[in-house]
């Protein structure tokens, strides 16, 4: 199932030629929706941006949700319940579907569930040190 049309940032501009990805549609792109709901782009497979947010505020209040960044400055891993493919859920978000403006708030709550995902990465490393 998909939704709304886009074109992924990641797609090399339109009239660029001799490129894999290339394509002179302007919105080649669309958000398919995965069997947990979430929105992925078929591009790319980064998470969409609003369903990032969301899962950044549950991440605030339930250990069971994370983002933790990777080895890649442009990506940002999720965890999530019941997801353990990309076939099930979204699994990323990539930098490049960021909103130009976002909210305070959402930054915040970003910023806030990546911190927390990572304390409690080092609790469950440490637990398991003692044990």
């Amino acid at each position: 199932m998909t939704t709304e049309r886009h074109r992924c940032t990641n797609r090399p501009p339109v009239g660029t030629r001799h490129h894999p990805h290339a394509s002179d549609d302007p919105t080649p792109d669309t958000w398919d929706v995965r069997p947990n709901g979430d929105r992925v782009c078929s591009h790319c497979t980064s998470m969409h941006p609003d369903d990032f947010a969301a899962l950044a505020l549950k991440a605030c209040g339930d250990a069971a949700y994370g983002i933790e960044y990777t080895q890649f400055p442009w990506r940002l891993s999720v965890f999530q319940p019941g997801v353990d493919s990309d076939s099930e859920g979204a699994k990323r978000f990539h930098r490049w579907h960021a909103p130009a403006n976002p909210r305070p708030d959402e930054t915040a709550n970003i910023s806030l569930a990546i911190h927390l995902t990572r304390g409690r990465k080092i609790a469950a490393a440490k637990a398991s040190f003692d044990a």
